[in-house]
């Protein structure tokens, strides 16, 4: 068949179907494998900003627990914390979690009432975006984090362009979406869980994430399943969706047993990636003299030396005096100058 719109990745006007589900059509790019939305449902138009997030709010504890493994992920690879921008921020609560870590918290949103509650819960600065758009100056942050929205995009490469214009030359991109390869997807087809063409119009494998990464300037680090922490009362509620009868007697067991409010860390067929500006030279950072002073000492007392005019590293005992060149502590060689130079000698 042919789809009614173009693939939202390469463009091209032909594709097959999947599924129909809930009556609209899911379907795949014959091009680049693309699994999207040609035509989203009528619902998908409805704008209940204050409605929905009931569950959302109720969730706090286990997002806080998610968004922390998440960002201390993140951190590792950017090695050190900064300035953060969380797009698709709901209500606010990865913010938060950025926040308590110590890093410099902005959000946005599409949703006028999400960023507002963000910043009336939280204090968090943030601002509300245009539809598959970023105004945001160039090399503004260390880090840009896209948790559980690139499915709700149909320009997903504008936004990731604006996205990679925002970051620092040694910013990180950290995703996370519903992986369209995943075994859950496999194995429930169309009734798997996030097949949602109401509200999701893109479904992404790691190849055709790769792909929409590539095509818009980033280079990828890394892509992998990604786990979330949740309530067993709340995982039950979803699985409302396929049997209320069987979720509700099984919710009605963890009551009895006292296990309802226990957090477990699950995988619900979603995927991460940390991707980076493409083609930008990290700069290498030197590790200062300063701090190898903790480690080195003097090669003839064994005793602490200390730092001259970045030039000479002199032993504080018996006062022997180094070669410093370009940072680096040359104990093969003595400097030039004498004893008198020794920082705190009279």
């Amino acid at each position: 068949m042919r789809s009614a719109i173009e693939c939202p990745i390469c463009a091209s006007p032909k594709a097959k179907s999947l599924y129909l589900v809930k009556g609209a059509d899911v379907v795949e790019c014959y091009h680049c494998s693309m699994i999207y939305v040609p035509i989203p449902a009528p619902e998908f138009a409805k704008n209940n900003d204050s409605l929905g997030y009931y569950n959302y709010r109720s969730e706090f504890t286990s997002h806080l627990m998610t968004f922390n493994k998440r960002l201390e992920e993140s951190e590792k690879y950017l090695g050190r914390m900064g300035r953060i921008l969380d797009i698709g921020c709901v209500l606010g609560h990865m913010g938060e979690a950025a926040r308590r870590r110590g890093w410099d918290v902005y959000v946005t949103d599409v949703s006028e009432f999400t960023v507002l509650e963000a910043r009336k819960n939280f204090g968090l600065n943030g601002f509300i975006s245009a539809p598959d758009k970023l105004a945001v100056k160039p090399g503004r942050f260390d880090l840009i984090t896209m948790y559980d929205m690139m499915e709700h995009l149909s320009h997903p490469l504008d936004l990731l362009k604006d996205v990679r214009k925002a970051l620092s030359s040694c910013g990180i991109l950290h995703i996370s979406t519903s992986n369209a390869q995943s075994w859950s997807a496999k194995i429930m087809g169309r009734h798997w869980y996030h097949l949602k063409p109401s509200e999701h119009l893109l479904y992404f494998t790691p190849e055709t994430l790769r792909s929409c990464l590539e095509r818009t300037g980033f280079e990828v680090l890394k892509i992998k399943s990604i786990c979330t922490y949740m309530r067993i009362n709340d995982i039950l509620l979803r699985l409302e969706r396929y049997s209320k009868k069987g979720a509700r007697f099984l919710r009605t067991i963890a009551r009895t047993l006292g296990i309802s409010d226990w957090r477990v860390k699950i995988f619900t067929g979603e995927m991460q990636a940390w991707a980076q500006p493409a083609g930008i030279r990290k700069e290498q950072k030197t590790q200062p003299v300063k701090d190898i002073l903790d480690i080195v000492c003097c090669s003839n007392c064994r005793s602490e030396i200390q730092l001259f005019e970045e030039s000479e590293a002199i032993c504080t005992q018996c006062e022997l005096s180094f070669e410093v060149v370009m940072g680096v502590i040359n104990f093969s060689k003595y400097a030039k100058h004498g004893k008198q130079k020794v920082i705190g000698s009279s």
